[in-house]
């Protein structure tokens, strides 16, 4: 497979895992990194979490070929609502991190219709009380459950390419519908 342009949004212990698991199976893709704060920015530099970060949500998502959206719900939403003005590139896959889905996928189901993107929720089941890019860690979402929810914005392709992405988190892939995740969770 092609080499990869990967943009995670929220550089905390989700995010900043979410980059050592791709880098673990993929040392070759580009890792993209936004944070507000600069201190978690510096963190993921240092630690090769990411290859270059910014402060700027809107400065790399034109570059990403898989946008990740590892921050807050309302904050996911207002993105998703940011990502459909942007020139993304063709076929671009955006997916989040969320605890709770519904609100998540209704809000990429309305901003991003008739955009040429792919959207699935994404859930890691996975956390610690530790927080930041300090306590990122390669080995939080293995063995854990990774649930993806589709959307009408889903391809058949879309989960698969993820999948493999994702392959160096080790975590047991699941699809389940969003009204019934967040029923079950």
């Amino acid at each position: 497979m092609s080499k990869k342009t990967i943009y995670i949004a929220g550089l905390g212990l989700i995010g900043g895992s979410l980059g050592l698991g791709i880098k673990r199976d993929h040392p070759d893709y580009e890792i993209l990194g936004y944070n507000r704060s600069d201190y978690s920015r510096n963190i993921a530099l240092e630690r090769g979490i990411v290859d270059r970060a910014t402060n700027d949500f809107k400065e790399f998502a034109p570059l990403a070929d898989v946008i990740i959206l590892a921050v807050p719900i309302k904050q996911t939403v207002s993105y998703l609502k940011e990502l459909a003005n942007l020139n993304l590139k063709d076929n671009v896959i955006i997916t989040d991190a969320g605890s709770t889905k519904l609100d998540i996928v209704e809000a990429a189901e309305h901003y991003l219709a008739g955009k040429n993107v792919q959207f699935v929720g994404s859930h890691p089941m996975a956390g610690s009380h530790k927080s930041g890019a300090i306590a990122a860690d390669v080995t939080l979402f293995e063995n854990a459950y990774y649930i993806f929810t589709p959307t009408s914005l889903t391809r058949e392709t879309t989960i698969p390419e993820l999948k493999d992405i994702l392959s160096g988190l080790k975590s047991r892939f699941v699809e389940i519908d969003a009204a019934e995740h967040d029923r079950v969770t």
